[in-house]
């Protein structure tokens, strides 16, 4: 072996350990805070495959991992991260690759799913499809009580995507009071973007309080 093939393998074993160390801490993102029936959500991709399965904890010791979750047709990969919400004992998840434009948090909207059985399995309802309409929404879908789904767009003229059906279809809708919506331990947090930023509370994604006031 020459002087100089041994620095190419070198190198080659140098990227290799760059590439798995990389892919090892981004391959699992956790959910902030646990959705509201009190469980913690993981985004696990399988290295195998390169699909994406959901891991949950509710006990505080024991993980469970739920069965690997169908692409969107044509599109093994291209999810990144997935958010679970909880509303009347079903997990709703939306599938999404996480971006940032100028700071906020975008996301493009990939996949929607449905779990009747506390996250073991998950039903893909809504492939988005190709080419994509809606680039950028915020990730945290807003489950209301009356069953609606809501999916925030804050830079498309119609403002969001709403969900009649448990989110087997989205269609455009005017809500003008959504901007980038999140979940935490309060319940919804809607910040509303502009030369002076404001946050809006929800416990049930219907009724908004202005917070400071």
């Amino acid at each position: 072996m020459t002087e100089s093939d041994w620095f190419a393998t070198l190198y080659r074993g140098a990227y290799q350990e760059l590439v798995l160390a990389v892919f090892a801490l981004t391959r699992d993102r956790a959910q902030p805070v646990p959705a509201a029936d009190g469980s913690w959500w993981v985004s696990v991709r399988d290295p195998a495959t390169y699909r994406m399965s959901l891991a949950t904890i509710r006990d505080g010791r024991t993980w469970t991992v739920s069965q690997l979750l169908k692409d969107p047709a044509n599109e093994v990969g291209f999810i990144r991260e997935v958010t679970v919400v909880s509303s009347n004992g079903v997990l709703y998840a939306l599938g999404h690759s996480s971006v940032s434009t100028l700071g906020a948090p975008s996301a493009a909207f990939f996949s929607f799913y449905r779990s009747m059985d506390g996250g073991h399995s998950w039903e893909l309802t809504y492939d988005a499809g190709v080419p994509r309409v809606v680039h950028s929404v915020s990730p945290t879908p807003v489950v209301i009580s009356a069953g609606d789904i809501i999916v925030s767009t804050p830079d498309a003229p119609q403002r969001v995507l709403v969900s009649k059906d448990g989110g087997r279809s989205f269609q455009p809708a005017m809500r003008p009071e959504l901007d980038w919506v999140s979940w935490t331990r309060a319940g919804y947090l809607n910040t509303r973007t502009g030369p002076t930023p404001t946050h809006w509370l929800s416990e049930d994604g219907i009724n908004w309080r202005k917070l400071g006031e």
